[in-house]
């Protein structure tokens, strides 16, 4: 037992002299003297000063970090600076071979040099070269950088500052996650490019030429309490989003965004997908402040607050839900909306659209020219100036509940048919409005509705019949989950269509009655289709 407790003391003794502070310049002269001597589990300490130095970090797990902690009172710094060595214009600050590299209170700096000329590909700050790679910034500074973090697996970056970025902030390969909380984002170009989603939150984005602020797609992709910004005209949109499931955007602000694009992209691959789809994206609680087209001597189009849309134009289905948005004021707007432009399926919830616009766009403009899309619009809060929901005229199969909304007048949306009387919003043909809020939802009675209560939506699509079996008549009950064309047919036992007892549009529930006197007696089986395919059939027996 004795011989058992030495070996472990050994161990532990072993382990913990293998973890080792190693400080610049007091133990190296530089910082690739102690990388060279640096093992698993070190520490790197670095003083104070200018380092000229491209370093490649070993192949071990290990922590850099400067003596002096980063903050608000900070006057000395540890800066990684290689512009001083000749040929910097192809240098890094760090190339990175590590498993994990834990970085705390550091700088890194390109000059002009550094930045002149250099391909997109080659980082000017740090370079991960394995996909294997964890790398984890606290309180770093990367100054005017050119490409500041490439590549790895796992990137995590912690109250960080990114300032005067030449391009791309971050930059990750197939397969690499960013985790960021607290941190700055400003830069020339695009400041973000991720692929397989991540989380960013209390962050802030600033882009000051005319590239997109960010691209991101994979699943898990959060936003949450972070602020976007541009002090340029952009020449595409702001924000170009692909989800995957678990995604959302929480607490957001758009500021002074003018865009070639829509402001906020949401684009996604569809098919038939219907409403309530667990990996649709949660957008919430975000605003929209003085967005819009760009401008300039050469105006383009777009500037839409949010553009909800699927990556193939031949099939649709439902991608978002969206609640408590608001759209507090416009810049120009040239695009569809001065709001939201869905061509894809979406929930709009609980929105508000404010009182300073620059033109008169609608305020939803919908665009989905396939019988599997839908819209659905509950308890929004429309402009009354405006022209409220706006569909695209060759639209013609896609279904717009725009039910239980605030008009902005007790009196409904304006339609010249359907409603002439009404003071409110405007709204197209081919909506359903009715009924509608009398009191804004905001007030403290937002049930008030003029007209009956909408059902609830079905979560699943069935076929009943009554009285059955049936001797002459029968009602069939048919059930749809989401609302579109629909065509009811009858087939005898041999699977020869008998009749066709129903075609048109289904919002939730559709009673059938069928009249059995043009039939033989006999089993038969009532099939519900949609645009594409049976959703639903059920057995019937006609006595006679």
């Amino acid at each position: 037992m004795r011989a058992l407790l030495l070996l472990i003391l050994i161990a532990v003794s072993a382990g913990a002299a293998a973890a080792t502070t190693r400080h610049v310049p007091a133990d190296y002269p530089t910082i690739a003297a102690a990388f060279a001597a640096v093992l698993n589990g070190d520490t790197v300490i670095v003083q104070p000063g200018v380092y000229a130095e491209a370093l490649v970090a070993p192949n071990r797990s290990f922590t850099l970090m400067g003596s002096a902690r980063i903050d608000s009172s900070t006057t000395e710094f540890s800066v990684i600076d290689p512009t001083e060595i000749a040929g910097s214009d192809t240098l890094r600050c760090l190339k990175v071979n590590a498993a994990l590299i834990r970085v705390h209170d550091m700088v890194f700096r390109n000059r002009w040099q550094m930045t002149v000329d250099r391909p997109a590909s080659l980082a000017g700050g740090i370079q991960a070269d394995t996909l294997n790679s964890v790398l984890e910034f606290h309180r770093c500074i990367f100054d005017s950088l050119f490409g500041a973090i490439y590549d790895g697996r796992r990137v995590v970056i912690d109250n960080c500052r990114f300032i005067g970025t030449s391009w791309l902030c971050v930059r990750t390969p197939r397969g690499g996650r960013v985790y960021a909380d607290s941190t700055l984002f400003d830069g020339m170009r695009q400041l973000v490019s991720i692929r397989q989603g991540g989380y960013f939150g209390d962050s802030r984005f600033v882009c000051h030429g005319d590239s997109r602020l960010l691209n991101a797609l994979g699943d898990s992709l959060i936003f949450e309490r972070c602020t976007f910004t541009a002090t340029d005209s952009l020449a595409s949109s702001a924000l170009s989003i692909r989800p995957r499931c678990g995604s959302a955007i929480r607490d957001c602000r758009f500021i002074g965004i003018l865009s070639g694009g829509a402001i906020l992209e949401i684009i996604d691959s569809c098919f038939a997908q219907p409403k309530g789809w667990e990996c649709a994206i949660e957008l919430q609680r975000n605003s929209f402040s003085n967005c819009g087209s760009g401008g300039g001597a050469s105006p383009v189009i777009g500037g839409e607050m949010i553009h909800v849309t699927c990556n193939d134009v031949t099939i649709r289905g439902y991608l978002a839900l969206m609640d408590s948005t608001a759209v507090d004021s416009t810049h120009v707007i040239l695009g569809e909306s001065v709001g939201f432009r869905l061509e894809a399926g979406v929930e709009l919830t609980s929105s508000t659209f404010g009182e300073t616009f620059a033109n008169n766009l609608p305020q939803v403009y919908v665009n989905c020219p396939f019988a599997q899309d839908s819209v659905w619009l509950r308890n929004n809060d429309f402009n009354q100036d405006l022209h409220g929901v706006a569909r695209n005229p060759f639209d013609e199969v896609s279904f717009i509940d725009a039910r239980e909304n605030w008009w902005g007048d007790a009196s409904g949306p304006h339609h010249a048919v359907l409603n002439p009387g009404g003071q409110g919003a405007e709204v197209s043909d081919d909506i359903l409005f009715t009924p509608w809020l009398t009191v804004p939802p905001d007030s403290s009675d937002t049930t008030s509705a003029v007209g009956a209560i909408p059902e609830l939506m079905p979560q699943e699509y069935s076929i009943s019949a009554y009285p059955n079996p049936f001797n002459a008549q029968t009602t069939i009950t048919l059930n749809v989950s989401r609302p579109g064309a629909y065509e009811l047919r009858l087939f005898d036992i041999t699977g020869r269509e008998a009749a066709r007892l129903f075609s048109g549009m289904i919002t939730a529930t559709q009673a059938v009655r069928v009249n059995g006197s043009d039939v033989s007696s006999g089993v038969y089986f009532a099939q519900l289709r949609d645009a594409r395919h049976a959703v639903a059939a059920a057995k019937l027996l006609l006595l006679k």
